[in-house]
């Protein structure tokens, strides 16, 4: 069967690809950053990446075509089931777009976040991929960046949980005087304050529980 002619890829300034539809209508609006392109061999043996992949992870002088099975070496331990995961279930088909985020052993030993998207192009008669292209991004900072946020805020609703908790305290201590004051009827002047402040405390009650309500959910 002849393939069909969807469009092509163009290569943009600024290290950027956009998806043109032979129509010459964008498809992408947005156009996708990259840092570098790799290309999957037919044999499935070999990963051919461009030097600008190799000079983030700090290789500049090896080759390009990096063996797969050496892949599970530059892996970082935690992640190396997810990879080789996401990149089985991607390659038999079960997944039809790779879009990964995983850390690479650079030179110098330390690790660098890449986000890694891929698509099957075309397929043997055997169902197996026969062109693998896709892009590699260093997201490294943005991953910093989100590991800051992410312990800023664990760190704030710890903050709000313990802020609660004592506020909680110290509205049971307020109702509980407010039982013992009206043990007794309260006087004709006194029972619309002590209405007022029996009021307010429900409120207050309802309305931090509601704080915790919206932290679970997220928001």
């Amino acid at each position: 069967k002849t393939p069909k002619y969807l469009g092509t890829v163009k290569f943009l300034a600024g290290n950027k690809l956009q998806f043109i539809a032979r129509n010459n209508m964008t498809l992408v609006n947005n156009p996708i950053p990259y840092d570098g392109t790799a290309v999957y061999s037919r044999d499935g043996a070999n990963l051919k990446v461009s030097q600008k992949v190799l000079d983030i992870l700090g290789y500049q002088e090896r080759s390009s075509t990096v063996e797969v099975a050496c892949l599970e070496r530059i892996v970082h331990p935690d992640d190396l089931e997810t990879a080789i995961s996401s990149l089985t279930n991607f390659l038999s088909g079960a997944t039809p777009l790779l879009n990964e985020e995983h850390r690479l052993l650079c030179s110098d030993g330390n690790y660098k976040w890449l986000l890694f998207r891929g698509k099957v192009i075309r397929r043997d008669a055997m169902g197996k991929p026969a062109h693998v292209a896709g892009t590699v991004l260093d997201i490294s900072d943005m991953r910093k960046n989100r590991e800051i946020i992410e312990l800023s805020n664990k760190r704030l609703h710890l903050l709000n949980s313990i802020t609660r908790h004592d506020l909680l305290n110290q509205l049971t201590i307020l109702k509980g005087a407010l039982d013992l004051l009206t043990t007794e009827p309260p006087s004709d002047h006194a029972a619309p304050f002590i209405k007022m402040i029996r009021d307010a405390t429900s409120t207050i009650e309802r309305q931090i529980t509601f704080t915790k309500d919206y932290q679970d959910i997220g928001v």
